[in-house]
């Protein structure tokens, strides 16, 4: 079911990096080209988990021209129901995990108002998937493409009490954990860049038993590629599933569709940002690293088709993505 994919090593270890974001972008459009040959995933569903505040210069690196000093992220999950009968979740998260990292606890004391109307929008791994009609322990895989605002305790569950609770259950008891193995190691002891944006001692007491570190990239029932995609955080995960309709890559580094397609944003502020600097992309303002999220974006957005409904725009899902405004989603979601 799961397979090492070896397309993007090469690329990958180009040096320097301008050489290498040219490499990535070939690399991804020859990934691209496999995965169009693979049987499409028989269900795509994105599901709503929750919302978190974010100041409007932190979300589009400074880029955005208007008059709003804070947004809203709608922090999603995907679903994939592949071809052979597999169930995939991406990104679960715990409903206002968020609140619980340093960043969280200034938000509550700097603007309660603000961090509470956020915690008022939320619903469970468990309830979203319902929503569908999906049974939580029909999930076979879960891959967390990063572990900012993540409560591993909740999702993975726990390998003993604490003396006040016993060992927690995971929220889905069957599946397979997959986080990359960088991204774990640096939440162990993180850097100055990502303690804020990390639950309190996110690995204590967790049932790493659960977890399948990833250290290459690898391919899900030929159809669903998870790739090492650095810039977020220092171990961010990218996916790139194989649907009805094409090709879509879901990213974690940037928070709208028009950050992948910035010379055709509606956001104001992106098309001269751009243009200012010469860059492809529109990375988020707290990535780890802006250099090797670009270089992500690029892989993303050159294994992806473009949207049908907006061809101008590649068909990249973010999975925390702005809402909260009246132009958050200028261009709607795909098929809107």
């Amino acid at each position: 079911m799961i397979d090492t994919l070896t397309e993007l090593d090469a690329a990958r270890a180009s040096v320097p990096a301008g050489a290498r974001l040219r490499a990535m972008r070939l690399a991804g459009e020859a990934l691209g080209e496999r995965l169009r040959a693979a049987p499409p995933a028989r269900r795509v569903e994105v599901l709503v988990l929750d919302r978190a505040p974010v100041r409007a210069e932190v979300a589009l690196d400074g880029s955005l021209r208007a008059p709003v000093r804070w947004m809203e992220l709608e922090r999603r999950m995907l679903f994939l129901e592949l071809a052979s009968g597999a169930r995939v979740v991406v990104d679960p998260v715990e409903p206002g995990a968020w609140a619980r990292t340093p960043w969280g606890t200034w938000l509550a004391d700097a603007h309660p108002r603000r961090s509470e109307r956020a915690l008022a929008h939320g619903r469970s791994v468990g309830a979203a998937l319902a929503s569908i009609g999906v049974e939580a322990d029909t999930i076979d895989v879960a891959i967390l493409t990063h572990l900012r605002g993540q409560d591993l305790r909740a999702l993975v569950g726990t390998a003993h009490g604490d003396g006040m609770e016993g060992p927690r259950e995971s929220v889905l008891p069957r599946a397979r954990w997959i986080v990359s193995a960088t991204e774990l190691a640096s939440a162990a002891v993180p850097d100055d860049l990502e303690r804020a944006h990390l639950v309190r001692d996110v690995r204590a007491r967790v049932a790493e038993a659960r977890f399948e570190p990833l250290e290459r990239d690898v391919v899900i029932d030929g159809s669903v590629a998870v790739v090492r995609a650095p810039g977020l955080t220092a171990g961010t995960l990218g996916v790139v599933v194989r649907d009805a309709r094409g090709v879509f890559a879901w990213s974690a580094q940037a928070v709208a569709p028009d950050c992948w397609s910035p010379y055709h944003a509606r956001l104001p502020g992106l098309r001269e940002r751009v243009r200012e600097l010469d860059l492809e992309a529109i990375p988020r303002g707290d990535a780890w690293s802006r250099g090797e999220a670009l270089v992500s974006m690029a892989l993303e957005r050159a294994a992806a088709d473009h949207r049908h409904d907006v061809p101008a725009l590649h068909r990249v899902v973010p999975s925390s993505a702005l809402c909260g405004h009246a132009f958050a989603r200028p261009w709607g979601d795909e098929g809107a």
